[in-house]
């Protein structure tokens, strides 16, 4: 299923984090351009100083690495986290044009 537009522009275009949630923290997880500056579309943790942080990483990596965070610190269980990685990292910018093997 498909997420909603808007909602989908309010997360990192990579890793699928909230990140215009309109809290004051929301600034701190922006990542950078090269010169510095807060991008809308990423969050720290992907994209820093202009360039993506693990620029090798693939699709099913980043879906590997969301569900492990999502177990991890979230606490959800595993089949939720795979089944909400699966359906939320291919909608996202970085990802369009490659596909879950």
């Amino acid at each position: 299923m498909a997420m909603d537009p808007k909602e989908l522009a309010t997360r990192c275009q990579s890793c699928g984090m909230p990140l215009h949630t309109g809290i004051p923290m929301d600034a701190v997880f922006l990542g950078t351009a090269a010169d510095g500056t807060p991008v809308k579309e990423y969050c720290r943790f992907c994209y820093a100083n202009g360039a993506f942080v693990e620029p090798q990483l693939t699709m099913k990596d980043m879906v590997a690495k969301s569900v492990s965070h999502m177990t991890r610190v979230l606490h959800l269980p595993e089949e939720k986290a795979k089944e909400m990685s699966a359906e939320l990292i291919p909608q996202l910018r970085r990802w369009e044009k490659q596909a879950l093997p």
